[in-house]
C-alpha cells in the first residue's frame, strides 16, 4: 500500500495562504462558454417571426367601411383589432389583438386613435371586430 503512512494523517493546512471560500471553490467547476454569446445568438435564429400579409383594395375598402361605421355609432363601440408589429431584430413579425374603444380616426397621420391614447397605424391593421356591428358589414 502506497500511501498506509499517511492515510491516518489529519489534512495539511497551509500557514501562507487563507482557505478558500465555498464560493470561489464552486466557481472553479462552473461550466465554460467557450464561445460567448452562441446561447442568445441560437435562441435569437430559433424566435418565430411572421411576414405581412398586405391587404388587396378590397380587403382595405371593407376595412374603411367598418371604420366608417363603428365612428358613426355613439357612443363608439368597444372593437377588437388585429395588427402587425415590425420585428426589431429580424425580418418579419408578430400580430397582436387590441381592444378598445376607438376615437377619432386620423387621416393626416394615418392613425388609429383610441379612447386610451393608444395609437396604431392604419397600414397595420388587418382586422376589426365589434359585437354591435352587424354580421353583413363584418363579413362582406
Amino acid at each position: 500500500m502506497p500511501y498506509a503512512d499517511i492515510i491516518h494523517h489529519p489534512r495539511p493546512i497551509s500557514t501562507r495562504h487563507f482557505p478558500m471560500s465555498m464560493e470561489k471553490r464552486a466557481a472553479q467547476f462552473n461550466p465554460f462558454a467557450a464561445l460567448s454569446g452562441y446561447e442568445a445568438l441560437a435562441t435569437e435564429t430559433a424566435r418565430l417571426t411572421t411576414a405581412k400579409t398586405h391587404l388587396g383594395e378590397d380587403e382595405k375598402e371593407h376595412l374603411n367601411t367598418i371604420m366608417q361605421q363603428l365612428l358613426r355609432l355613439s357612443p363608439h363601440p368597444h372593437v377588437s383589432v388585429e395588427y402587425f408589429v415590425q420585428d426589431s431584430h429580424k425580418e418579419g413579425g408578430t400580430y397582436h389583438i387590441l381592444s378598445g374603444t376607438i376615437k377619432k380616426v386620423d387621416t393626416t397621420f394615418k392613425k388609429l386613435i383610441f379612447s386610451d391614447k393608444t395609437e396604431l397605424d392604419l397600414d397595420s391593421i388587418r382586422s376589426i371586430s365589434s359585437p354591435l356591428l352587424p354580421k353583413d358589414i363584418l363579413y362582406e
